[in-house]
C-alpha cells in the first residue's frame, strides 16, 4: 500500500510536469491543457445528463475482462493467484508473472477510464491532484466480490450513496460525510465476510486433517 501511494504521487507530478512543460495553454488563467478537438470529444447521450457513449467503452471492458478472467488459462491463473498466492506457488502457476500481467492490464483500464471521464466531461485536461478514484475503484471491487459482470452494479451502488449524500446534504441537516459512514460500515461486513469464510474454510481443514490423521488408527484397532 506505501508503495501504491508513492507511485500515485510520483505519476501526479510527472503528469504536472508534462501538462506545465508540453500542454500548458497559457492564454487562460489557470493551469490547463489545450482545448481538446472537438472530433475527440464523447457525445451525450441522454440530454439533461451526464451519460455520455464512453458508457458502451466501460461496458465492452466488463465483457472483455469478464471473458478474460473466466475463460482464458492467464485470467484462471490470476484469479487463483489472487485467492491464494501459496496454493498458486505449489500448483505450478508462476506467481510474480500473473501479478505483474494483473498489474499491467489494471492500469491499461484505469488509464482508458480515465481518458472517458476527460474525453467524455472535460473540455480540458486540468487535473493537478490526486482525484481518489484509485480507492473508489478499490471500493467497487470489494463489494462486486472481484466479479467483473458485477462491478457495474457496484458502482452504480456507489454512484447513488455519493449523490444522495449531495442531495441529503443541501436539502435537509444531514451532513455529506454520513455517506462515509456507510461506505466505512458496508466495507466492515463485506471484510468480516470474507474473514469468517478463511476462518470456515481453515476450519474444515484442519477437521479434515484430523479424520486422516485418526483413520489409521481407527482401523488398527
Amino acid at each position: 500500500m506505501l508503495f501504491r501511494s508513492m507511485m500515485n504521487y510520483a505519476l501526479l507530478y510527472l503528469s504536472n510536469y508534462v501538462l506545465r512543460n508540453f500542454m500548458l495553454d497559457t492564454s487562460i488563467t489557470y493551469s490547463a491543457s489545450f482545448a481538446l478537438p472537438e472530433a475527440s470529444r464523447l457525445a451525450g447521450i441522454w440530454h439533461g445528463t451526464r451519460l455520455h457513449t464512453g458508457i458502451f467503452v466501460a461496458i465492452g471492458a466488463v465483457i472483455v475482462s469478464w471473458l478474460f478472467l473466466y475463460h482464458t488459462p492467464t485470467g484462471l491463473s490470476i484469479r487463483i493467484c489472487g485467492m491464494n498466492a501459496e496454493f498458486s506457488k505449489y500448483s505450478g502457476i508462476h506467481v510474480v508473472a500473473s501479478c505483474m500481467i494483473a498489474q499491467i492490464l489494471g492500469g491499461a483500464l484505469a488509464g482508458m477510464g480515465g481518458a472517458v471521464q476527460i474525453l467524455g466531461l472535460y473540455d480540458r485536461f486540468q487535473w493537478d491532484s490526486l482525484t481518489q478514484y484509485g480507492f473508489d475503484g478499490l471500493l467497487v471491487s470489494v463489494l462486486a466480490k472481484r466479479n467483473p459482470i458485477l462491478v457495474p452494479v457496484a458502482a452504480f451502488l456507489l454512484a447513488y450513496l455519493r449523490i444522495g449524500a449531495d442531495i441529503v446534504n443541501y436539502s435537509t441537516d444531514v451532513p455529506a460525510e454520513f455517506v462515509s459512514v456507510l461506505q466505512a460500515i458496508i466495507i466492515l461486513l463485506v471484510a468480516a465476510q470474507e474473514f469468517l469464510g478463511r476462518y470456515k474454510h481453515k476450519a474444515i481443514f484442519n477437521a479434515a486433517r484430523k479424520s486422516m490423521d485418526e483413520a489409521p488408527a481407527k482401523e488398527a484397532n
